[in-house]
């Protein structure tokens, strides 16, 4: 991305969500953050449009799945959103004639503040808009190398994908997911998930039971996935990057992308 944003100050206490964090001290929902904290459920719905939710989230330990779902029932998620993120992104650009929703997949913290009242800051915050900006242009691009990624990529490499990116937003190796969530996300069925799962699985690259998907040999995780992973993490890699090094050492090794198991 060309945008240039501000880095996060030297010694400032972070506040959880990286999008804010970038911005600093100078946004201005600095002296907001712990009476605007929310909990999130697991599978917690908000439904974006007309009459419904008036709120901006940004999470701080949760992961969100936006999604859209068409007349006969079938549903497809189009993003998810963690701790480089905001979510209800489009209400800052006036009223939208149709609804948008987004799941919590996993439960945690995000702060929920009036759509208005960050609108507003949009306006008056020129640090504050450029990181919104840049983050929307990520998004864009995320958007479309999903799309490639669903037509040329195998279904292991995407749940590899998928998994990665997860356990960015996240900042855990420990992910609250299940196969039917993996499945939404890429867009498939549950059982080729599973086939997928059971032979990372076997292979040492994860551990899943109980709704938790546990990465246990990254490196190999990376190995497995396509290309589209280190893609997608670069756009983000401005949100992401916070204590990246001291969380996930062997990410700077390399991503070894593209090799199949």
């Amino acid at each position: 991305m060309n945008s240039v944003l501000p880095d996060h100050e030297p010694g400032l206490p972070t506040c959880g969500n990286a999008l804010l964090d970038i911005v600093g001290r100078n946004h201005p929902f600095s002296r907001d953050f712990e009476k605007n904290k929310v909990r999130m459920r697991k599978h917690e719905q908000i439904i974006f449009g007309p009459g419904r939710d008036k709120n901006v989230y940004f999470p701080i330990d949760c992961l969100f799945s936006l999604r859209c779902t068409i007349k006969s029932g079938y549903t497809a998620e189009f993003s998810q959103i963690g701790k480089e993120g905001i979510v209800g992104i489009n209400s800052l650009f006036g009223d939208c004639s149709a609804a948008s929703e987004a799941i919590a997949l996993t439960s945690g913290n995000a702060y929920r503040i009036g759509s208005s009242f960050v609108e507003a800051a949009f306006e008056g915050s020129t640090d504050f808009r450029r990181a919104i900006l840049t983050y929307m242009e990520g998004q864009m691009r995320e958007s479309a190398q999903r799309i490639i990624c669903n037509k040329q990529h195998s279904i292991t490499e995407q749940v590899c994908r998928t998994l990665l990116m997860a356990s960015d937003r996240l900042g855990n190796q420990t992910l609250d997911l299940t196969h039917d969530q993996l499945a939404i996300a890429i867009g498939c069925r549950r059982e080729a998930v599973s086939i997928s799962a059971g032979k990372l699985q076997s292979d040492g690259v994860i551990r899943y039971g109980y709704g938790k998907i546990t990465i246990t040999d990254r490196a190999a995780l990376e190995y497995r996935s396509c290309e589209c992973y280190p893609v997608i993490r670069e756009v983000f890699a401005k949100f992401l990057a916070a204590e990246e090094s001291d969380r996930f050492p062997e990410m700077n090794a390399g991503f070894g992308y593209g090799r199949k198991a």
